[in-house]
């Protein structure tokens, strides 16, 4: 069983729009998996998610929220939920060197979680 995650607009507009963007997905025992976004040329209707700090920043703005399928969440939550998973499977482990694999064609943010361009759900 998994769970999408997506940022949500907040702030209505008047004009057609974008109002989710998927930026993460995890499945039971495997890691979370982030999705890189950027925004459309000549439009600012997604916000670039690059980092998880991006996704902080969005939620920050106040223009975005986090939502899993079935219901908002608070950033505290996703970070929980998602964020924290590494250092949780480091502590069932008992391995404080281990890192969880990347995909082909994936990158690392600079706080080490893994991105990837490609969509996915």
């Amino acid at each position: 069983m998994g769970c999408n995650y997506y940022l949500r607009r907040t702030v209505p507009r008047m004009v057609p729009t974008y109002d989710e963007t998927h930026i993460a997905k995890q499945s039971w025992g495997w890691k979370p998996h982030f999705q890189a976004t950027e925004p459309w040329e000549g439009t600012d209707q997604r916000p670039t998610i690059l980092s998880v700090q991006d996704i902080r920043d969005a939620v920050a703005s106040g223009e975005w929220e986090i939502c899993s399928e079935e219901e908002a969440i608070t950033l505290d939550d996703f970070e929980q939920r998602v964020v924290q998973w590494v250092d949780r499977q480091r502590e069932l482990r008992g391995d404080d060197d281990w890192e969880p694999l990347e995909p082909s064609g994936s990158y690392r943010d600079a706080e080490g979680f893994v991105f990837d361009r490609r969509e996915f759900c």
